[in-house]
C-alpha cells in the first residue's frame, strides 16, 4: 500500500513539473501572440499582459509596408522562404546522402582520416566562414539571388556524418546479402539503403529544414528588404530595425507615441513567421517522432 500511495506521488509530482516546463516554455509564444494584437495607441501607456482592445492593426500595418514601401506583397516573402528552403533541403540531403554512403559503402585507408577532418570542421563556428562566403558571393554578383540563399548551403558535414552514422545501423549481413546478389553500389542505395532509412532521413530533413528557415545572419548580409528573393528572416529584420518616428513618416495615418518600441508590429511579424512551422510540425508530428525514436532505439 505504501509503494502504491509512493509512485502516485511520484507520478503527480512529474506531472506538476512537466506542466510548470511546459507553461515556462508556452509562456513568450503565447506573450508573442497577445502582444500582436495590441494597439498603436496602447504602446508606451500600458503593460498590461492583455490587450486592452483586440484588434489587427499590426497584421494591417504589416501588409502595408511591405506591399506599398518595399514593393513585395507579405505573402511573397514566405513563398520565398517556403520555396528556397524545399530547395536547398532537397540539393542537401541528396548530396549529403551520397557523400554518407560513400563514406559507409567503400572501405579505404583514408576513412579514419576523413572522418577526423568532419569531426574538425564541425567544431568551425558558422560564423568564421562568414565573411568568406561573403567575399565569395559578392565576386560571383549573387547579391539579391536565390542561388546566394541556396549554394552555399547544399553541402552539410553534419548532415553528411549523420547519413554516414544511419547507413552504418544497417546489418553487415545486408550489405553482403546484396553484394552476393550482384547488386551494384546505386542499386544497393537506392533499393535498400536509403528505404531503410525513411524515418531518420524525414527527421533529418524537418530539423534542417526549421533550422534554414530560421536563418537570420546569412539572409540579411545578401538580400534587401525590398529584393523579389527576400525570405522571412529579412522582413523580421527589417521590421525590427524600424522606429515609431520612421512608421509616423510613412503615411499610413498611423498615431503613435514617438520613441516607443513596436512591440505589437514585431510580434504580429513573429507570430506569421512560426505560423508555416507550427502547421508542418502538426501535420507532420508522427513521422518526425517516429524517425526520432527509430534513430535512438537501434
Amino acid at each position: 500500500m505504501r509503494k502504491t500511495n509512493k509512485k502516485y506521488w511520484i507520478q503527480i509530482g512529474l506531472v506538476f513539473g512537466l506542466s510548470i516546463l511546459a507553461i515556462g516554455i508556452l509562456l513568450p509564444l503565447i506573450y508573442m501572440v497577445l502582444n500582436s494584437f495590441k494597439s498603436f495607441e496602447e504602446l508606451g501607456t500600458s503593460n498590461n499582459f492583455l490587450p486592452k482592445t483586440w484588434n489587427t492593426d499590426a497584421y494591417k500595418t504589416l501588409f502595408k509596408i511591405t506591399s506599398e514601401k518595399n514593393n513585395i506583397p507579405t505573402w511573397q516573402y514566405f513563398t520565398n522562404s517556403l520555396w528556397i528552403t524545399t530547395v536547398m533541403m532537397i540539393f542537401q540531403t541528396l548530396i549529403c546522402a551520397l557523400a554518407g554512403f560513400g563514406l559507409y559503402y567503400w572501405k579505404t585507408k583514408f576513412n579514419t582520416f576523413v572522418q577526423c577532418l568532419f569531426a574538425a570542421v564541425m567544431t568551425i563556428p558558422a560564423e568564421a566562414l562568414l565573411l568568406g562566403r561573403f567575399m565569395q558571393n559578392t565576386a560571383l554578383g549573387w547579391q539579391n539571388s536565390a542561388l546566394a540563399l541556396i549554394l552555399p548551403f547544399i553541402g552539410n558535414v553534419y548532415g553528411i556524418y549523420q547519413f554516414r552514422s544511419m547507413f552504418y545501423r544497417l546489418t553487415p549481413n545486408t550489405k553482403r546479402a546484396a553484394m552476393v546478389d550482384g547488386m551494384t553500389p546505386g542499386e544497393y542505395f537506392w533499393t535498400i539503403a536509403i528505404p531503410a532509412i525513411v524515418p531518420a532521413i524525414l527527421t533529418n530533413f524537418m530539423v534542417q529544414f526549421i533550422t534554414a528557415w530560421n536563418a537570420v545572419l546569412w539572409p540579411i548580409l545578401v538580400m534587401e528588404p525590398g529584393s523579389k528573393f527576400a525570405t522571412v528572416p529579412v522582413l523580421m529584420y527589417y521590421i525590427n530595425t524600424l522606429s515609431s518616428d520612421q512608421l509616423a513618416k510613412m503615411g499610413f495615418g498611423i498615431k503613435v507615441n514617438a520613441g516607443v518600441n513596436l512591440v505589437n508590429l514585431k510580434m504580429a511579424t513573429a507570430t506569421l513567421s512560426m505560423a508555416p512551422i507550427f502547421v508542418g510540425f502538426v501535420i507532420f508530428n508522427r513521422p518526425l517522432m517516429k524517425g526520432v525514436l527509430k534513430q535512438w532505439t537501434k
